[in-house]
């Protein structure tokens, strides 16, 4: 009787092969729903950096055809603006070169960039227009990506390097101590996702361009034959994109 009693009492606390079953499928249930759940925000976030590029590229466009020169080069914004611009009409204009040209302080055509498309109503925020040299704080002097530690920067480069593309461009990347282009934002098949839904996949050619960060390991090769390394995991990326 009392064998009875305490196998009857076994079975009880054991779990079946049926319950264990349903416990794993239930766990790999949520571990899927969770690689889902990160794939579509990482995917979220690209397309929201695709969208906010082509946003800016527009509102540049209609502030040249608006008042005939480029936002942050501007040579006149106090006489529309003010001291909504800045209290000192110098540092408010820029100097109307057709460059936006990198300074220090409240002489900064590539913060003051972002403030005159705001100030003229082309994009949304509130942008200081001030920042020493390449100091970059998003919804501050500069747009914010949705990816967080990610940001805008808007300026022209005379020469090319595997940093840099030159022209005049918007560039995407992420902020280290503020300064451009030493942040990781971006991983090399984000890149090149990037590139090809934008241009030509090349991170050379056309009006779109991938480059490294200050860690290196982006882009591989020489010029013109760079190919973007999407061996490599990290996020290590700079995106360009030309707006003229």
């Amino acid at each position: 009787m009392d064998n009875v009693q305490n196998s009857h009492t076994i079975s009880q606390k054991g779990v079946s092969l049926v319950e264990l079953s349903v416990v794993l499928v239930i766990i790999g249930l949520i571990i899927g729903a969770v690689a889902a759940g990160v794939t579509i925000r990482k995917s979220a976030e690209l397309r929201s950096i695709i969208t906010q590029v082509e946003q800016f590229r527009v509102a540049t466009s209609g502030f040249d055809d608006k008042y005939d020169d480029l936002p942050g080069d501007m040579n006149d914004a106090h006489n529309y603006w003010g001291s909504d611009c800045d209290a000192t009409a110098s540092n408010c204009n820029g100097d109307a070169d057709g460059d936006v040209e990198m300074g220090s302080g409240a002489d900064n055509e590539s913060f003051r960039f972002w403030q005159h498309l705001n100030l003229a109503g082309f994009i949304e925020g509130e942008y200081t227009g001030t920042g020493s040299g390449d100091d970059h704080i998003p919804y501050e002097n500069c747009p914010a990506t949705n990816r967080t530690g990610g940001g805008y920067h808007a300026r022209t480069h005379t020469s090319d390097s595997n940093t840099i593309a030159q022209g005049t461009n918007v560039s995407v990347g992420g902020f280290s101590g503020n300064t451009w282009p030493n942040g990781k934002l971006l991983t090399p098949t984000e890149a090149n996702y990037i590139d090809t839904k934008t241009d030509d996949g090349d991170p050379d050619d056309g009006k779109t361009h991938g480059r490294n960060s200050s860690a290196g390991g982006c882009i591989t090769g020489t010029d013109p034959d760079r190919t973007y390394v999407r061996t490599e995991q990290d996020n290590r990326c700079v995106m360009f994109f030309d707006l003229e």
